[in-house]
């Protein structure tokens, strides 16, 4: 969604799509695997744990999410950073852990769960978004985060 967004808003530049996430991998995972994607110098990385950290402390996260930060953000090219919070179908994440993270290194955090846990519960819509395995967004999900992002991608445009 937000890679057709970039191409459409900004139709001369050149866009290269690098997808490094794996389900059900947490933020320790993405800090040992993140000089695969950082070799790819990107302008602009999402990263996205909320759901995957259950098995990992605050402490850890504060540790592991904060050193993928702070990796992007070392970065020569000086890579932009977005934090996407999810949630699974239940509404369940771990959100108070990874929050914190993106308010210390102030990066703009993208949550879903304010925005779409009170439809769900005010409409009992507790299939909408989710595939079958209740983690993973479907393709109305996939198109709500990528509403998301766009609106906020858009408002920075507007106000620089």
């Amino acid at each position: 969604m937000v890679y057709r967004w970039s191409q459409a808003k900004f139709p001369k530049a050149t866009f290269d799509y690098v997808n490094t996430a794996v389900g059900g991998t947490d933020c320790k995972y993405g800090d040992q695997n993140l000089q695969t994607l950082l070799d790819a110098k990107p302008d602009f990385l999402i990263t996205e744990w909320a759901v995957s950290d259950s098995q990992l402390t605050s402490e850890e996260v504060a540790q592991y999410y904060g050193a993928v930060i702070d990796r992007i953000e070392a970065r020569p090219n000086q890579p932009a950073a977005m934090m996407l919070i999810t949630m699974a179908g239940d509404g369940s994440n771990w959100d108070y852990k990874d929050i914190p993270v993106g308010i210390s290194r102030n990066i703009p955090i993208i949550s879903e769960k304010p925005f779409l846990l009170p439809i769900q519960q005010e409409e009992n819509l507790k299939e909408v978004g989710w595939n079958a395995d209740g983690t993973h967004p479907n393709v109305l999900g996939d198109q709500i985060l990528g509403e998301l992002m766009k609106g906020y991608l858009s408002r920075q445009l507007v106000s620089q």
